[in-house]
């Protein structure tokens, strides 16, 4: 099980005049990490299996599978303006997109779904799995406009703001599932150079 992490996260900005800022910000963030580990099965590790003791550290993923990868990236344009001491006005702009890809491996408990033999030895040889996936992809428009004012009336100071926001987001997501292969969870045999087979696919 492996994991990494990137983010990325660069700022400018530029002094229009002695009353005006225009700042970029930009945000890139990945991470990634290998089909999840979500333990082994009862029987070998806390209760007895007739093969033996099985590792805790079997892993029921195939190298070849894409594991999980999550994806953010965002930039947002921002203009302050100060008309006086009092009044200023602040405008954003920003795109925002989240892409999110998962593909984990799981163990069914069902003792003996795919059975190799009689015995109960060799069907507790195997773990079946199952395959999860989820596709899904997020973007995000918004924009917001406000003007704000410093105020006194006699001994009391007010802060005003009057502003407005739009937001536009478009979202998709497909998630499957299918069965793999069970594994041998003793003296497993990976599918180093494709993705494993599933029955569903004959």
């Amino acid at each position: 099980w492996n994991r990494e992490h990137i983010f990325i996260a660069p700022t400018i900005a530029f002094d229009i005049g002695e009353d005006t800022t225009f700042t970029v910000e930009a945000l890139y963030s990945k991470n990634t990490w290998s089909a999840f580990y979500n333990g082994v099965p009862i029987l070998g590790t806390l209760e007895p299996n007739a093969n033996g003791v099985i590792p805790a550290n079997r892993h029921l993923a195939d190298p070849t599978l894409d594991g999980t990868v999550r994806r953010t990236s965002d930039v947002t344009a921002r203009l302050d303006h100060s008309f006086s001491d009092d009044v200023a006005l602040r405008a954003v702009v920003s795109w925002t997109e989240g892409v999110q890809d998962y593909e984990e491996v799981f163990a069914l408990p069902v003792a003996g779904y795919f059975p190799i033999g009689p015995s109960e030895a060799e069907q507790t040889r195997l773990v079946n799995r199952v395959l999860l996936t989820t596709d899904s992809n997020t973007e995000t428009y918004a924009a917001h406009l406000d003007l704000s004012f410093s105020l006194n009336t006699g001994p009391v100071a007010h802060d005003l703001a009057i502003g407005v926001d739009y937001q536009s987001r478009n979202s998709k997501q497909s998630n499957g599932a299918d069965l793999l292969f069970p594994l041998d969870q003793f003296t497993p045999t990976y599918s180093l150079d494709e993705r494993p087979a599933s029955p569903s696919q004959g």
